[in-house]
């Protein structure tokens, strides 16, 4: 792009800077080419309702005002606009950061602007998005697709004697999925052969009278509402049929943080930062990198193997990056809902507890035969099973003992999975207190015992608290029918996986 003036960033036209890119008579450098991944993993990160709220033209915390920004030299003010763009979420965002990268003359100074002006940017954003977590509204989710004004219809299509379900009312509701929740009676037997079919048969019908694809799910009724003998009452939820197919953005997001925890790990025995943030590793030695990425590949390909073995679709894993550990594993959603509750049980639990049995193995190895290679350990009491490593360990003791932590904290009630396998066994009444209690609980617990455990401890405690409030989703994954009881082979491996987080995660030994 040709600037014009001192501040000619401020006389481009309204058109976005990308517009303007066939004006151009020689190839432009790799920074557009640079810029669309940070923007893709912000949109994912944020979704695609942008927060309109938030989107008013506003100066970043360095530059609030018009004034200071036409202040600065050119260079300074295109890296501002852009740095403001991203933290408006706004489309055009690549193409101003293009047009920076452009205006400044200096190379060796492009890639350390780009890097500041993409961190504040999305820093500002989180501030702005994430923390608030603003629902999205009844307008917002009527333009989406389903809506609060089809509930009659959908409860006048429901209203058949040749339906095995016969509908009395509809109301909408925001949790646990944004949809219809239509109450009425099933007929005699309708529910004893597959509830599969009944759910599909119910989906087409309003799927042919609403005019849309959707998502039809045979749920138990609240607990209250249940009645004191007999078979259990159900109800209906109807949603969006949610797309299998991962977007980009989900990607490249997802690509994102495989990065960051790749550097945290490779940097956790080199970097000064981590060792002062509470790195387990000492100075000057590493993580043995294969191992522990061997353990956590092999417990994701669990999943995606149980998964697909279940018919379900899943989320490209989100990886959480530790400044102690360097990884504290992944958290994989679900893209399409799976089928039972068995189904939902056996793909929340299959990561968490192959990792534990792996763990367990790679540390009766590493005690009795050993690897050959050693990590040298920094005292951080992070948990009581890392006091008690030796100075000098073993890599497959170490892999092991992360492994166990890992998978521990996947299993806690406030973690994806953990809520998962709480609704599962329990109900969605059940779910929701333990996990809003063990959300509180867990940080309280680390400022608590602070004075006992040190700074380690209670810094993985703030730390995950922040990855799971930050980072998962609240759209939960929702069977598409609670009428089938779950097999008991599940049921009593899940019991076992939820007894992990006592044993490995508290600051002492429960006995001893």
């Amino acid at each position: 792009l040709e600037f014009q003036g001192t501040d000619g960033f401020n006389r481009v036209p309204a058109s976005p800077p990308r517009t303007r890119r066939r004006q151009r008579t020689q190839a432009p450098p790799s920074g557009r080419r640079c810029a669309e991944p940070c923007v893709s993993a912000l949109h994912c990160f944020l979704g695609e309702a942008k927060l309109r709220s938030f989107a008013a033209p506003a100066a970043v915390a360095f530059a609030s005002t018009d004034e200071e920004i036409q202040g600065r030299s050119s260079a300074a003010v295109a890296w501002l606009r852009a740095s403001q763009r991203l933290a408006d979420g706004r489309l055009d965002a690549v193409g101003y950061l293009e047009a920076a990268w452009h205006s400044t003359s200096a190379w060796w100074l492009r890639p350390a602007a780009y890097v500041m002006a993409v961190s504040s940017g999305l820093f500002i954003r989180l501030q702005r998005g994430t923390y608030t977590r603003e629902a999205v509204t009844e307008v917002q989710v009527q333009n989406a697709g389903l809506s609060k004004a089809q509930g009659s219809e959908a409860v006048a299509a429901l209203k058949r004697l040749d339906l095995p379900f016969y509908a009395t009312s509809a109301t909408w509701v925001n949790t646990p999925l944004r949809g219809l929740q239509i109450s009425g009676n099933f007929r005699n037997n309708a529910l004893e052969g597959d509830a599969l079919d009944v759910a599909a048969r119910l989906e087409a019908q309003l799927e042919t009278e609403l005019g849309r694809r959707l998502r039809v799910h045979i749920l138990r009724t609240a607990e209250k509402q249940q009645p004191s003998k007999g078979k259990p009452s159900f109800e209906l939820l109807v949603t969006d049929a949610p797309s299998s197919a991962p977007s980009l953005d989900a990607l490249a997001f997802s690509l994102f943080t495989f990065l960051v925890v790749w550097w945290c790990c490779g940097s956790l025995g080199d970097s000064a930062f981590f060792q002062h943030a509470g790195s387990v590793v000492a100075s000057g030695s590493t993580l043995p990198l294969d191992v522990v990425f061997s353990l956590f590949a092999a417990s994701e390909a669990a999943r995606f193997l149980t998964a697909r073995c279940c018919q379900v679709s899943l989320a490209p894993p989100l990886f959480l990056p530790s400044p102690q550990l360097g990884c504290l594993g992944a958290f994989t959603g679900f893209s399409t809902p799976p089928s039972s509750r068995s189904s939902a049980l056996a793909v929340a639990a299959a990561g968490p507890l192959s990792m534990a049995v792996g763990s367990a193995l790679l540390l009766a190895y590493g005690s009795s035969v050993g690897s050959g290679t050693e990590v040298a350990v920094q005292a951080s009491l992070i948990a009581w099973p890392f006091a008690g490593l030796p100075q000098s360990c073993d890599s497959y003791v170490w892999a092991g003992m992360q492994g166990l932590l890992l998978a521990s904290l996947a299993l806690m009630p406030q973690s994806p999975d953990g809520r998962v396998i709480w609704r599962c066994l329990y109900c969605k009444e059940v779910s929701h207190t333990v996990s809003q209690v063990a959300s509180y609980v867990y940080p309280l617990m680390g400022v608590l015992l602070l004075s006992q455990t040190g700074s380690g401890w209670g810094a993985l405690v703030f730390w995950w608290a922040f990855l799971v409030a930050n980072l998962t989703t609240e759209r939960e994954a929702v069977p598409i029918e609670e009428v089938s009881e779950i097999a008991p082979t599940v049921r009593l491996l899940a019991q076992i996986g939820l007894v992990l987080p006592l044993i490995f995660l508290a600051p002492h030994p429960l006995i001893g």
